[in-house]
């Protein structure tokens, strides 16, 4: 059987050591019809690293002697790629890691001590590398491979796995240690270089809120409810709390629904108007974080922001590592019963440890 096609391709981690997952459960409520499919792409991908001979350059490991490394980093998703990055930290400094990664994403990470250089175009990837890394297996990847270093020996980080429900930091921990030589360590905390935190003028405490979602599953269309009742119940010795409003996709959906007088004296709107790099750097420079699990929610954790995240059908401690100060609740029920009173609490708990 090639290399990187276990028996259980779709649900089954490419290593040993254990990973707190419930990919085959998730894998075993799929329609008969997507598991055959995945499996069917599976098939096709393999097929295709043998017919361009890329199946003999793959190992399972970075060879020992290798000093100049490229990662494919193909996935576009924020919150996916500030986890999936934060093992960089694991490497040693002697490793000269280049990434190639989507143009929305690279600022986030240019001018990071982990990185040598970042890359938004793949023929900018000049090398020579040692070795390549491919964050997924598909046909995209595989030709940015072919075209930048198509001698180079290489694997894959995900191979043919697919699914949500795993712990995707220890994952990519445990992932490198096994690529990398890398002796056993905790997980890395996500992280970003954005610079010392600005320190606005002002007296007022400063509450990141995540409008609007991607995900329906995760659109939570009650905010106006959750501020009003932080108002109220507000401690009296603490800074009067400034709502800071960020998003995009449906956020201004969102903003539509604010009393005008809650947002006139009491929020700061910042929908829409900054790039990724800056909405990062708003975030770090408040004091907490309200919001739904999601990658407005990751860059709070890489900022290191205390507050309250919301998470629905994925188990928290599947993205949040122990000892991160944003703390979780998790809704079983649609996002939109949890009442306002309960996340307002929440958060003033929080807060408070």
């Amino acid at each position: 059987m090639p290399l990187g096609f276990r028996r259980h391709p779709i649900h089954g981690l490419p290593f040993d050591a254990p990973v707190r997952n419930a990919l085959r459960q998730e894998y075993e409520r799929m329609p008969r019809g997507k598991r055959a499919a995945l499996l069917r792409k599976a098939l096709q991908r393999e097929l295709l690293l043998w017919l361009t001979g890329q199946s003999r350059r793959r190992v399972a490991c970075a060879p020992a002697q290798a000093q100049r490394v490229l990662w494919i980093y193909n996935w576009t998703t924020l919150g996916d790629s500030l986890m999936d990055l934060a093992v960089r930290q694991a490497l040693p400094p002697t490793l000269r890691l280049d990434l190639y990664i989507a143009p929305a994403l690279a600022p986030l990470y240019e001018g990071d001590a982990h990185l040598n250089r970042v890359y938004t175009r793949i023929e900018d990837c000049t090398g020579p590398y040692d070795f390549v890394l491919l964050q997924d297996l598909n046909t995209a990847s595989l030709g940015l491979k072919r075209r930048c270093a198509p001698r180079a020996p290489f694997a894959t980080v995900f191979e043919h796995l697919r699914g949500e429900h795993f712990d995707r930091l220890s994952f990519a921990q445990r992932r490198f240690e096994q690529l990398f030589h890398l002796s056993p360590a905790a997980p890395r905390q996500p992280l970003l270089a954005l610079g010392p935190r600005s320190e606005a003028a002002g007296t007022r405490t400063r509450i990141a809120v995540a409008l609007g979602a991607r995900d329906p599953r995760r659109w939570y269309r009650r905010w106006p409810d959750v501020l009003q009742e932080l108002l109220r119940c507000w401690p009296a010795d603490r800074p009067a709390p400034e709502f800071v409003l960020i998003g995009n996709n449906n956020a201004h959906d969102d903003l539509s629904a604010f009393p005008q007088t809650l947002l006139d004296a009491h929020c700061r709107v910042e929908i829409g108007q900054h790039d990724l790099r800056g909405t990062a750097e708003l975030i770090r420079d408040c004091d907490a974080f309200l919001g739904i699990d999601g990658g407005l929610m990751h860059l709070a954790v890489a900022c290191r922001l205390p507050g309250l995240a919301v998470f629905v059908e994925i188990d928290p401690a599947l993205r949040l590592l122990p000892g991160t100060r944003l703390q979780s609740l998790f809704s079983e029920q649609p996002i939109d019963s949890l009442l306002p009173q309960v996340l307002a609490q929440r958060l003033l708990e929080a807060l408070d440890r």
